[in-house]
């Protein structure tokens, strides 16, 4: 992710002996991250006690990347987490989209708010990215 640039030299070179020319170019460019999460923000609104109510989030990830850890507190009590399809088989490996299930299930009344980070990691080695979900409910 970020900008890269550089320069290529192409030399052109007399047939018959002599000094070659260089022809300079120019490259540049910017990395950027398609990783998203469709919803971003899951709110269950008001959920009775002792029941449980389930939202199914679709991720799109990178090419080259693989689903295969999640962190956050949505990932505890009164939330949960499921890798759904993003976890099949060791986690999914972009690009595509994949889904992931988040729930919540309050055992008192009142609001419960947290945040489930799902990694896209790179296949070869290199810094993992979050995609985060912010989850909220309601306990009613």
């Amino acid at each position: 992710v970020g900008g890269a640039s550089g320069t290529t030299n192409v030399f052109e070179c007399p047939i018959i002996g002599g000094t070659c020319l260089p022809i300079t170019i120019t490259v540049s460019g910017s990395g950027v991250v398609q990783a998203v999460a469709n919803p971003s923000s899951v709110d269950f609104g008001g959920v009775p006690t002792g029941t449980t109510a389930t939202r199914t989030v679709t991720l799109t990830v990178d090419a080259g990347y693989r689903t295969e850890v999640a962190s956050g507190s949505g990932l505890n009590a009164p939330f949960a987490f499921n890798f759904s399809t993003c976890g099949a088989g060791g986690g999914f490996t972009g690009p595509g989209t994949c889904t992931i299930d988040e729930s919540f299930a309050p055992t008192a009344a009142g609001v419960a708010s947290g945040t489930t980070n799902v990694f896209e990691c790179p296949i070869i080695g290199g810094t993992c990215i979050a995609i985060p979900i912010a989850v909220t409910g309601n306990g009613t």
